[in-house]
């Protein structure tokens, strides 16, 4: 249940601050999402958070309920890092049937890089 609510705060603290940012509600401009994809994506975050949290507590790695807490406020940025620690040095290109070597992409993140063609064909 903490992690729900860890989740839930840091969704009302965004919202928050894109009210201020827009100067109304946000669903309102183009930009922004309407109500109902915010209302999924909310919902989304909160069931991560649970869901984290949960785990941590019945594994015993978070025994207290501001852990579970701060797990749910932290679980999008947890499971980015577990995914991240998770992927394969080495990630296959299935358009060429090939394995492309990953390079850094906008904000560091691993994006594969394509094999040419002509350069595979010569070796």
């Amino acid at each position: 249940m903490w992690g729900a609510i860890g989740g839930f705060v840091i969704e009302g603290l965004q919202f928050a601050k894109a009210i201020r940012r827009v100067g109304g509600w946000p669903w309102r401009w183009a930009s922004e999402p309407g109500p109902l994809p915010f209302a999924v994506s909310v919902l989304i975050r909160v069931a991560v958070g649970a869901g984290l949290a949960s785990a941590a507590g019945a594994s015993g790695q978070a025994p207290t309920a501001f852990a579970c807490f701060a797990l749910g406020v932290a679980a999008p940025l947890i499971v980015e890092k577990i995914t991240q620690a998770a992927t394969p040095n080495q990630v296959p290109d299935l358009r060429q049937d090939q394995v492309a070597t990953p390079t850094k992409g906008a904000a560091g993140h691993q994006q594969p890089q394509p094999i040419d063609a002509e350069a595979s064909d010569a070796s």
